[in-house]
């Protein structure tokens, strides 16, 4: 079983109730994997990380989200404890939707080896600046206002 520490807002999470750090696995440690992923500019000699900064089309940033993924994939292919609950099996979709004509959002499901769901939800504004809509436990943020957005553009968006 592969786990790592949990990070929120890219700083190490600390409890603030038992002042202890917490472990993430499974799911949560996909989404916190791929999340690092995709805010990470990227790095040819590493082959980690992802051009979407730079990106403004939708088919060119659903282009680039995917050979991320590609990349996460095959690093994932080299880790011997990795879990079957936090190892791509598949992709169930990609939805890139712009917003306010501003801001893009992005939407990403990922199929585990377990047959587990998870999702991936992030805003890149219009400076390139990426942020991550998802709380603590690694679950996408229902009540920020990416999310709500979301909703009213893609009816049925599971979030």
């Amino acid at each position: 079983m592969s786990k790592n520490f949990r990070v929120r807002d890219g700083d190490l999470y600390i409890d603030e109730f038992v002042g202890k750090t917490e472990f993430v696995s499974g799911p949560a440690k996909l989404a916190q994997d791929a999340i690092e992923e995709f805010l990470t500019n990227y790095d040819p000699e590493k082959n980690r990380g992802t051009k979407i900064r730079n990106l403004n089309q939708k088919d060119l940033i659903r282009q680039e989200i995917a050979e991320t993924i590609d990349r996460l994939r095959s690093r994932q292919r080299t880790n011997q404890s990795l879990d079957v609950r936090e190892e791509i099996d598949s992709v169930r979709r990609i939805i890139v939707q712009s917003y306010d004509g501003i801001n893009i959002i992005f939407f990403v499901e990922f199929i585990c080896v377990s047959g587990d769901l998870k999702q991936v939800l992030l805003v890149k504004d219009s400076k390139g600046a990426l942020f991550v809509e998802e709380d603590s436990a690694g679950n996408i943020n229902r009540s920020s206002g990416a999310a709500s957005v979301n909703q009213q553009l893609l009816p049925g968006f599971p979030v």
